[in-house]
C-alpha cells in the first residue's frame, strides 16, 4: 500500500489514517468509561491490542526483531505511551472529546518549546509568537474559571489533557529518534504492551467494575482500531519530514467535533471553536517555519 510512495507521501497518508482511527477509538473508549473505570478499560483494551499486535508481528515475519522491545529508546517510548494513555483516557471521561482532541494539537508547539529549553535550539520571535497564540487558543478552549455544567471536573481534565500533550510530543520525538532500527509492527506491539501494563498498574488503585457486555465489546473494537492507529502513527513519524506530515493530524479535530456532537451531543461553543482555530493556526504556522528553516539550512543560509 505504501511501498511506491515517497517517505513524506507515506507519512501524510499514515498520519491521516492514524488521526481518523484514534478519534473512532476515543469515542468507543469514552463510551466504555460510562460503565468501567479507566484502569479496567486500559487493561482489557490493552490485552486485546497486545494479542492483535503480536499476531501481526508473527504473520509479518518480524519475530526476530522482538528483542528490540528492550532497547532503551523503545522502552522509553512504551513508558511514554503508558503515561499518555492514563492521562488522556482519564481526561476523556471528564471533558468533550472535541476539546481534548484540540488540546492535543498543541503538541507541535510543545516540541518547539522543548527544542528551545532542553536542546538549546534557537527559536525566533515568529515561532515564540505562534506558541503564545496557541496558548491563548488553549485558554479559550478550556475557558478557565467558567462553570461546566455537564462536566464538573472539566478543569481537572484540562490539566490531564495538557499532560497528555507533553506525552504526545515526547512520543513523536522518540519515534523519530528510533529511525528504522525496528519494524513498525514491533513498535506497535511495544505501544500496546505499555498501555496494557499501565492499565494493570492503575488497577492497584482503581477497583474494577462488574463485567458488562457494552464496555467489553467497545474495548474489543477499540483495540482493533487503536492498533491500526498506533501502526500508522509509528509509520508516519519514521523517515518522513515531521513538519510536512504533522499538519495532517488536524483532520482529527473535524472528526472529533462531528462524532462528539453525534454520539454524545457535545456541540462546541463559539469560544471553543475560536480556540480550536487559534491552536490550529499557530501550530500550522510553527510547522511552516520549520520547513522554511530546513530549506535555509539546505541552502547554506542563516536563520
Amino acid at each position: 500500500m505504501f511501498s511506491n510512495l515517497s517517505p513524506n507521501g507515506r507519512g501524510i497518508l499514515a498520519m491521516t489514517g492514524a488521526s481518523i482511527a484514534f478519534v473512532f477509538s476515543d469515542v468507543l473508549a469514552k463510551l466504555a468509561t460510562l460503565d468501567w473505570p479507566v484502569a479496567q478499560l486500559m487493561a482489557v483494551r490493552g490485552l486485546f491490542a497486545v494479542m492483535i499486535s503480536l499476531a501481526v508481528v508473527i504473520v509479518s515475519g518480524d519475530r526476530q526483531a522482538l528483542g528490540g522491545l528492550t532497547r532503551p529508546l523503545m522502552t522509553a517510548r512504551s513508558a511514554t505511551e503508558a503515561v499518555l494513555g492514563i492521562t488522556f483516557l482519564s481526561a476523556l471521561g471528564m471533558m468533550p472529546i472535541a476539546d481534548l482532541t484540540a488540546l492535543l494539537m498543541l503538541s507541535p508547539l510543545v516540541i518547539t518549546a522543548i527544542a528551545t529549553l532542553l536542546l538549546g535550539e534557537t527559536v525566533g520571535w515568529r515561532r515564540w509568537s505562534a506558541i503564545l497564540v496557541g496558548f491563548a487558543g488553549m485558554l479559550l478552549v478550556v475557558k478557565p474559571g467558567g462553570a461546566q455544567a455537564q462536566y464538573p471536573l472539566y478543569h481537572v481534565a484540562a490539566i490531564l489533557g495538557l499532560a497528555a500533550v507533553l506525552g504526545v510530543a515526547l512520543r513523536d520525538i522518540l519515534t523519530r529518534k528510533l529511525g528504522n532500527a525496528l519494524p513498525t509492527t514491533v513498535v506497535t506491539l511495544g505501544t500496546s504492551i505499555g498501555s496494557w501494563l499501565a492499565g494493570l498498574a492503575l488497577s492497584l488503585f482503581q477497583p474494577w467494575a462488574p463485567f458488562q457486555w457494552r464496555p467489553f465489546l467497545a474495548c474489543l473494537v477499540a483495540a482493533v482500531i487503536v492498533t491500526v492507529g498506533n501502526y500508522f502513527i509509528a509509520l508516519a513519524c519514521r523517515g518522513a519530514d515531521l513538519s510536512v506530515v504533522a499538519p495532517y493530524r488536524f483532520s482529527s479535530v473535524i472528526w472529533a467535533i462531528a462524532l462528539g456532537a453525534l454520539v454524545f451531543g457535545e456541540v462546541p461553543g463559539a469560544l471553543s471553536i475560536a480556540g480550536i482555530a487559534l491552536i490550529a493556526a499557530s501550530a500550522l504556522y510553527t510547522l511552516h517555519r520549520e520547513r522554511v528553516r530546513a530549506r535555509t539550512r539546505l541552502d547554506g543560509g542563516q536563520r
